[in-house]
C-alpha cells in the first residue's frame, strides 16, 4: 500500500514539474520572460532594451514592443486598430500593456474609454 502511494506521489511531482516547465516555456515564447546569462551571477540578468531618448532603461515584453512599433509607424491608434494588429490577447491585456507604456512615458493617451487615442510622446 505504501509503494502505491509513493508511486502516485512521484507521478504527481512529475506532472507538476512538466506543467511548470510548460508555463515557463509559454512565457518565454510570448516574450514576457527573457533571460540573458552573463557574468552578473549564476542566474543571469533580465534582457533590458533602451528605447528612444530615455534616461533609464525599461523592460518591455513582446506585445509592448509591437504596440510601440505600430504607433511609431502610424503616429496614432485606438483600441480597435491595436486589437487587429496584436492578435491573440484580450482587450484587458492590451489595455494593461498600453497602461504600462503610458506610465513609463513612451505613449500618451488622449480621451477616455472607447474614444481614447494613443500616440508616442515627444521625447
Amino acid at each position: 500500500m505504501i509503494k502505491f502511494f509513493k508511486a502516485i506521489f512521484r507521478l504527481l511531482l512529475l506532472v507538476g514539474a512538466a506543467y511548470a516547465g510548460f508555463k515557463i516555456s509559454r512565457k518565454i515564447a510570448s516574450g514576457q520572460l527573457t533571460m540573458k546569462f552573463n557574468s552578473d551571477g549564476p542566474f543571469g540578468t533580465l534582457d533590458v532594451e533602451n528605447i528612444g531618448q530615455l534616461d533609464e532603461k525599461v523592460v518591455l515584453n513582446q506585445r509592448q514592443r509591437q504596440i510601440y512599433k505600430y504607433l511609431a509607424d502610424n503616429q496614432e491608434a485606438d483600441m480597435t486598430s491595436l486589437a487587429r494588429k496584436v492578435k491573440g490577447v484580450t482587450s484587458r491585456t492590451l489595455r494593461r500593456d498600453l497602461g504600462k507604456l503610458v506610465e513609463i512615458g513612451l505613449v500618451s493617451k488622449e480621451g477616455k474609454t472607447k474614444s481614447a487615442k494613443y500616440r508616442l510622446t515627444d521625447k
